[in-house]
């Protein structure tokens, strides 16, 4: 069970599934969420969301932070949520934090000869 302090949405209900667009939420637990996302007939969740983690404590919260600076988001780390709704997946996107840091990297060192 996730508890919202705040979840505000549009909602699209229609024989493929359900679209939820415009997510804004809040959740103590975590922090605050942004995003769009699915759920289909068959109960499969797949929602992209930018999370400002407010929340994490330990090595949650070095993790968070080590993201953040990495991808220079000032606190936002992109999320996406699998799985279903009773067995979500919830995974940091680091693939696009990964590329767009390599190529502000070999900016440095100029094109080859």
């Amino acid at each position: 069970t996730t508890n919202f302090e705040r979840l505000r949405a549009t909602v699209h209900v229609t024989n493929a599934g359900v679209v939820a667009n415009d997510i804004d939420a809040v959740i103590p637990e975590m922090g605050e969420a942004t995003g769009n996302g699915t759920i289909s007939p068959a109960d499969e969740l797949d929602f992209k969301l930018m999370v400002k983690v407010t929340s994490a404590k330990g090595i949650s919260k070095v993790g968070v932070g080590v993201l953040t600076t990495f991808n220079g988001s000032g606190g936002l780390v992109p999320v996406h949520v699998s799985g279903t709704s009773e067995d979500p997946n919830i995974t940091a996107e680091v693939g696009g934090i990964v590329v767009k840091k390599t190529k502000s990297f070999t900016s440095l060192f100029g094109k080859k000869k």
